[in-house]
C-alpha cells in the first residue's frame, strides 16, 4: 500500500493515475471479498502517515490522486460505497492535513507542538488507531526532550484506550 501511494505523487501523470486506478480497485476488492475495506483503511492509514514524514512528499499530488478517486464511478454498487470512498478520501486528507500542521511547528517550540500533537489526538475519537499515534508521536516528543512526566501521561492514554478495546471486544 506504501508504494502504491508513493506512486501517487510520481512525476508523470499516466503513473499517477494508474496508481490511483490501482488503489481504488484494491479497495473495491477488498470490500468484495471481506465485506468491508477495514484491513485496507488501517494499511493505507499507516502507508499515508509514514510517506508524509518523508522529505520528499508531495501533499498535494497525494490529495490529488485521492481526490480523483471520488470521480470513479461504479453504477453496480449501491450509493453507500460512494460515500465509503469519500469517507476514505475524506480520512487520508485530514491525515495530510494534520502532519503538514505538525511538520510546520519548529522543533524548538516543544511546548506548541505537543498542544497540538494532542489535538490533532482528540480529533480522532472515533479512530483509535489514528488517536493511538498521535498520542505515540507526543508520547515520543516528550521523552526525546526530557519530559517523562507528560511521556508517562501519554502512555497511560494509550494505554486506557486499549484498555477500553480489550474490554468491548471480549464483553
Amino acid at each position: 500500500t506504501f508504494e502504491v501511494f508513493n506512486l501517487c505523487q510520481s512525476q508523470t501523470k499516466r503513473v499517477m493515475m494508474n496508481a490511483t486506478s490501482v488503489l481504488y480497485l484494491m479497495l473495491r476488492t477488498n470490500n468484495d471479498e471481506m465485506g468491508h475495506f477495514a484491513r485496507m483503511k488501517l494499511q493505507s492509514t499507516s502507508a499515508v502517515s509514514r510517506l508524509v514524514k518523508s522529505a520528499n512528499c508531495n501533499y498535494d499530488e497525494i490529495r490529488n490522486g485521492l481526490e480523483a478517486m471520488a470521480l470513479y464511478k461504479d453504477h453496480a454498487r449501491a450509493a453507500s460505497w460512494d460515500n465509503q470512498i469519500r469517507e476514505f478520501i475524506n480520512r487520508h486528507a485530514r491525515i495530510i492535513r494534520d502532519n503538514v500542521r505538525a511538520a510546520a511547528t519548529p522543533a524548538s517550540f516543544v511546548d506548541k507542538k505537543s498542544e497540538i500533537f494532542y489535538q490533532i489526538s482528540l480529533e480522532y475519537v472515533y479512530s483509535p488507531d489514528l488517536r493511538i499515534a498521535w498520542l505515540g508521536n507526543l508520547a515520543q516528543l516528550q521523552e526525546t526532550n526530557g519530559n517523562l512526566l507528560e511521556a508517562a501521561i501519554a502512555k497511560v492514554q494509550i494505554a486506557s484506550l486499549i484498555s477500553e478495546y480489550l474490554t468491548q471486544v471480549l464483553a
